[in-house]
């Protein structure tokens, strides 16, 4: 169970007074961030959410008491602002004394484990870390430290933790796992181990052959893996197979013996079984030379997908579309994630209005690049009453046009779009923007969100 108020540090020790004052004392930023932390309107969001589940699950505010809640935002806090992994995380608030002062975990108390913090993260989810969000926005603005009068909105690409994605990989990995799990039913009871083959041997066997002829780069060898790919599509569809008569088998057995199994090993291996049927599908379409819409890059997290952003050092990206709208103190005021790739155009105006509804106010600019331009965005956003809407013409431009564009407020508004650049690269290089430790589209919002308010308290930090 949370509570609601965490132990305040000032409750010394005897042997405190002869410690330097200097080893309690966090430093300027953090304690900045503190401020705005002990502020009881920021952390209201995760009190209301996590009360209220309780009370729609019936539980009662007794049991054993585990992480306060300001303790828990400051340790995910931490974590996102120095991009650390969980376990590190807890070693570091564990040896340092001013992390404990801004955790508000005395030295004589126990740091959490890892695992619930990493729990409860999960648990609450990305809609009390956007409340959060616009709780210290809100906390900004009463403090007169928000400026909204112009805006600029970019769009990147938050990359998931997988592997390079091939069809070859695909198809072993959703052969190896379905082996997996049909064998966790076996060792319950709740189906036959004669009736399952596990082609796990053979499909690895044709991976390898599939390696080899890779490094040949003959056209022999591109028969070879068009074959291994042909092989590798029919083992998983007899897995495939098989594992539906496992299912419909272990449903049988419920029903007669009245066995219990858990929820969750029946729809994992049901989820898996989609999966790898999306994943032979598009192999043979790629065989048949058709073209693959919404394609599948990985079994573990199914939601992630390739994009194109036109990079010269990554052509295609795997995972997620992000759009982020920022004000001119380089504030996120909003961001979205998205699945697959939406065009740029599509989100813009999405953006904008989001932006405007959590702050209150009407921007008096906006400004973007050239991928959201249309004339129906422009015409939009005028009849908001946005004066100033800078966003480059694609294509070939009128003399009308460049004389709109050459004035001298678009292109202050262009230079000021630039600094969008610099704050997703920020965010990617600090605050875990560019890779998400984790996987499917719920926790990848979380991340993402964490990752957001991390920055902006620590841009908050340096007004």
């Amino acid at each position: 169970m949370l509570v609601r108020d965490s132990h305040k540090y000032a409750q010394g020790q005897l042997w405190m007074p002869f410690l330097p004052e200097e080893l309690f004392q966090p430093d300027p930023e953090l304690a900045k961030i503190a401020a705005i932390l002990d502020d009881p309107a920021t952390l209201e969001p995760f009190v209301e959410r996590y009360f209220k589940a309780a009370a729609e699950a019936g539980l009662k505010n007794s049991g054993r008491p585990t992480v306060p809640l300001r303790t828990f935002a400051a340790m995910v806090l931490l974590k996102f602002m120095y991009d650390l992994p969980y376990r590190e995380l807890c070693a570091q608030v564990k040896d340092r004394i001013s992390w404990r002062v801004f955790c508000h975990i005395p030295i004589t108390a126990k740091v959490p484990d890892y695992s619930t913090i990493c729990k409860l993260v999960h648990r609450f989810g990305p809609e009390a870390v956007e409340e959060m969000n616009i709780a210290v926005l809100a906390h900004l603005a009463g403090k007169k430290k928000l400026k909204t009068r112009k805006l600029k909105v970019d769009t990147t690409v938050t990359e998931s933790n997988i592997a390079y994605p091939t069809d070859t990989g695909l198809l072993y990995q959703g052969v190896r796992k379905l082996g997996h799990l049909v064998k966790k039913l076996q060792k319950k009871g709740l189906a036959k181990v004669e009736s399952f083959v596990d082609h796990t041997r053979k499909a690895k066997k044709l991976l390898r052959e599939a390696t080899r002829s890779l490094r040949e780069r003959t056209g022999e060898a591109g028969n070879r893996l068009r074959s291994v790919l042909v092989g590798l599509a029919a083992l998983a569809e007899d897995t495939v197979r098989q594992t539906e008569e496992v299912l419909h088998r272990v449903e049988e057995s419920l029903a007669q013996d009245g066995k219990r199994v858990k929820e969750a090993i029946l729809q994992e291996v049901t989820v898996f079984q989609e999966t790898l049927t999306r994943v032979t599908t598009q192999v043979w379409q790629r065989l048949a030379g058709e073209k693959i819409a919404d394609r599948v890059v990985s079994l573990f997290d199914r939601e992630a997908r390739p994009i194109a952003k036109g990079k010269a050092g990554k052509p295609v990206e795997f995972g997620y579309k992000t759009v982020v709208a920022t004000n001119e103190q380089g504030l996120v005021l909003h961001h979205e994630v998205y699945i697959g790739n939406p065009a740029d155009e599509e989100v813009f105006v999405p953006a904008v209005l989001a932006a405007q509804e959590k702050t209150g106010k009407v921007f008096g600019e906006v400004a973007a690049d050239r991928g959201m331009y249309s004339a129906e965005n422009e015409a939009v956003l005028k009849g908001l009453g946005i004066n100033h809407v800078c966003i480059p013409k694609r294509g070939k431009k009128d003399e009308a046009r460049r004389a709109y564009e050459r004035q001298a407020w678009f292109r202050r508004l262009c230079r000021f779009r630039a600094a969008c650049e610099a704050e997703i690269s920020r965010l990617k290089r600090r605050f875990g923007l560019g890779r998400v430790r984790t996987r499917g589209y719920h926790r990848v919002k979380t991340w993402v969100g964490w990752s957001f308010l991390a920055y902006n308290l620590v841009v908050a930090a340096g007004l």
